[in-house]
């Protein structure tokens, strides 16, 4: 089965939840777009870890994907 494209443009509240379920079905290839950075009032109702603070919102994501996962799905090209 041909993996189909996704675009996420955001991962705040929904992004941050949706990236990870999507990746575990391994059928998608995941874009992510967000340019903003983890900030400490983002850990309350979004999917990030205090150790994220400070960084970019996607590469934060991604890392800890990787720490659950073996072979991460999600891209941010």
């Amino acid at each position: 089965m041909k993996k189909r494209k996704i675009l996420i443009i955001g991962v705040g509240g929904i992004g941050s939840y949706l990236a990870p379920i999507l990746s575990k079905t391994e059928q998608y290839d995941i874009v992510i777009c967000d340019p903003d950075k983890v900030e400490s009032h983002n850990l309350y109702y979004q999917n990030f870890q205090e150790k994220s603070v400070g960084l970019e919102k996607v590469n934060a994501l991604e890392g800890s994907y990787k720490e659950r996962r073996k072979y991460p799905v999600l891209t941010d090209k």
